[in-house]
């Protein structure tokens, strides 16, 4: 059967609980690995980190010495204002930093303007210049995340300067005026305010405000699938890259294509961040003291402090739902203690300047997904998922193996099969015994040889009687099923080669259910013919090596008594051309005869008197079973009489009983009818 298909064998068991279980546990894993699988793509979907390239810089309003009227960033009037809260103490602290652990102190400060042609000398006004407005950080790495290079915009700065070698009293110190009561050395110290970095101008036009301006751009490799490489198919992401900035909220802000110069005003970017620079922050706690100064007014903003800004691009490119491609732009931030430290030696006598910035630090982070299809991860998934559903059936078969107590023993003797090849052998050979004494009242013919057999008019007639009460099939079908049975079962017999289905066509038929095969059982028993190979030798049961020696050696023992016989001038031991009816003289005057044979062996002799009492045995035997079949068909026609009478006699008493009801109605009306006769005649 090299085509044949081969499927697993399940046993039923009719155990509502245990159902019950395997269908939550069986649904629940369903459950599980599909959302896994469907929900998290990890089954069917490859995710790529692009590559990015980010250049960025701040940018301010235009200030040259010709605009006599913008002298500070963000207009004169936006300096004046701020110079007024300034004046009223709103921006003046004095506290210990948690970041230094030293004396912080920001009080009495002044709106610095940018350094141009109208701009005092450095001891004069402060002024910043283009290398002041913004600088760059070293970059670092939060949760596995790359940060950029940041960028660092002041809002407000400590400046002190310092001449070494003068002490406050001397005539040539350039800072008389500017020092602290008390001081002794030429030294001093002032509070500067950045004008303009939060103000949203008038009129929206690039140049008019502080912004932070960027170029990106992105790359992206995609993975490599056989499916798609056989199928030649481009997988690059197609489309221009679509930059929309969002807040924490995601509400759409700015929107730029791939190709354009992404430009956020900083006030835009405090806005989508909630931060205004000068609302009162709460002090007291560790990371902001509380302030020392009791000057009216006075109050810790984040202008003073400084603010963390994270810029977050995320690169995205998504399958179920399709998306993309696009970069979100998520701006997030922070008050925070923000500050850089700068000196600088300002003129040939060592005069020293320090300026300690507080102000705005924009982080930069950047990641994606790309997502690309993957067909080998689904395939991969699916194989995953056919291996989970099986394993809630394995939790509940070895829950009823092993679990159950007197119901794990009932249900282990159905679902595990021991194997022992002698008692196979011996109850499969005892039912071949049983069918093949059933086929002698199955036959109707006997060929001249003795092979008896069963004719088609036979077995149509077995059948008819079968199919009696089938209502569903007629006359037609009825004979197409004998048909389909008899042809595929029967042989040709006898001379004229007629087809009949004979006891070795009925014994494979009946024993197509066995386990062990008919046609196995004689290739097992035929030693002569069944030559095991080397394996076969290796790994055989024991049993079937028994069995398998013990038959060849039964084989060489009968073909010594042929020899001997047929030395002898006797007919062979094994010799079955002889008829079973014969007129042989019995085995006893057989026997006597060989032991007169002059130089017969004494070995030869007494395997014919074996032969020759085996020979009687049988012959009796055939003689019983014929009997026996006779006395069968007698007892069956017996009970089928029996039956007959036995249908006859209900069928008896039946219309008895009908009679009884007839005559007791006919009494009951003769009564009615003589009791209305005797009141009519009243």
């Amino acid at each position: 059967m090299a085509l044949s298909v081969y499927f697993p064998k399940t046993v039923a068991i009719d155990n509502p609980r245990l159902w019950a279980v395997q269908c939550f546990c069986g649904c629940t894993t369903a459950i599980i690995v599909i959302w896994f699988l469907a929900f998290t793509k990890i089954g069917y979907i490859k995710t790529v980190l692009p590559d990015s390239l980010l250049t960025a810089m701040v940018v301010t309003p235009n200030i040259t010495y010709l605009d006599a009227s913008s002298i500070y960033w963000g207009g004169n009037a936006n300096a004046n204002d701020l110079q007024q809260r300034a004046n009223a103490g709103k921006f003046s602290y004095s506290g210990e930093t948690r970041k230094q652990g030293q004396l912080f102190t920001f009080a009495n400060p002044s709106v610095a303007v940018g350094c141009n042609s109208l701009a005092a000398t450095a001891f004069d006004i402060s002024c910043l210049s283009q290398s002041d407005i913004y600088k760059h950080t070293k970059a670092e790495t939060i949760e596995h995340v790359y940060l950029e290079d940041a960028l660092f915009v002041p809002t407000a700065y400590n400046e002190e300067f310092y001449v070494p070698g003068k002490s406050a009293a001397s005539i040539d110190c350039p800072l008389a005026g500017q020092l602290a009561p008390g001081t002794t050395e030429c030294k001093s110290h002032k509070s500067w305010l950045v004008p303009g970095i939060d103000v949203e101008p008038l009129v929206e036009k690039q140049g008019n405000e502080w912004a932070l301006q960027f170029f990106h751009h992105y790359a992206v490799i995609p993975p490599r699938s056989a499916y798609h490489d056989l199928l030649n198919i481009d997988r690059t992401i197609k489309g221009k890259l679509d930059v929309r900035v969002l807040d924490k909220d995601d509400n759409l802000f700015y929107q730029y294509t791939e190709d354009e110069l992404v430009s956020l005003p900083i006030w835009a970017l405090l806005e989508i961040a909630g931060i205004d620079l000068d609302s009162p922050l709460p002090t007291g706690s560790k990371q902001f003291p509380t302030n020392q100064l009791t000057q009216t007014n006075a109050a810790l903003t984040p202008r003073v402090t400084g603010v963390e800004i994270t810029v977050e691009m995320d690169y995205l490119s998504g399958m179920l739902p399709s998306i993309g491609p696009l970069c979100n732009v998520r701006v997030t931030g922070r008050p925070n203690w923000v500050g850089i430290t700068e000196s600088q030696v300002i003129d040939a006598d060592g005069s020293m300047r320090t300026r300690t910035y507080s102000g705005i630090r924009i982080r930069f982070v950047r990641k994606g997904r790309f997502q690309y299809f993957n067909p080998e991860a689904l395939i991969f998934s699916l194989t995953t998922f056919i291996v989970w559903i099986r394993i809630p059936a394995f939790i509940v078969f070895y829950f009823a193996v092993f679990c159950l107590g007197s119901l794990s023993k009932i249900y282990t003797s159905y679902l595990y099969q021991d194997l022992n090849l002698v008692n196979e052998f011996n109850g499969a050979s005892a039912r071949l015994l049983r069918r093949a004494h059933d086929f002698n009242d199955l036959h109707d013919l006997r060929d001249a040889d003795g092979t008896c057999a069963m004719s088609y008019e036979e077995a149509r007639r077995r059948m008819d009687y079968i199919l009696e009460g089938r209502r569903e099939l007629d006359e037609q079908e009825k004979e197409y099923f004998v048909s389909f049975f008899f042809s595929s079962s029967a042989s040709k017999v006898g001379e004229k080669e007629r087809l009949a289905i004979i006891l070795d066509d009925f014994l494979q038929a009946v024993s197509a259910e066995e386990t062990l095969q008919y046609d196995e059982i004689l290739g097992i028993v035929d030693a002569d013919r069944h030559k095991m190979g080397f394996l076969e030798k290796l790994f055989a049961d024991r049993t079937l090596k028994s069995f398998v020696e013990g038959s060849r050696r039964l084989s060489q023992r009968r073909d010594a008594e042929d020899n001997a016989a047929i030395a002898l001038g006797q007919p062979a031991v094994t010799d079955d051309a002889e008829p079973l009816e014969t007129n042989a003289e019995p085995p006893e005057t057989n026997a006597k005869a060989l032991r007169l044979k002059r130089g017969a062996s004494q070995a030869a002799v007494t395997a014919l008197e074996r032969q020759a009492a085996l020979f009687g045995a049988r012959l009796s035997a055939q003689k019983l079973a014929l009997k026996l079949d006779g006395l069968t068909k007698d007892l069956d026609g017996c009970r089928r009489s029996r039956e007959t009478l036995a249908e006859r006699h209900n069928a008896y008493l039946h219309y008895l009983a009908h009679l009884q009801d007839q005559i007791f109605e006919y009494e009951s009306l003769s009564a009615g009818t003589r009791r209305m006769n005797s009141v009519d005649f009243r």
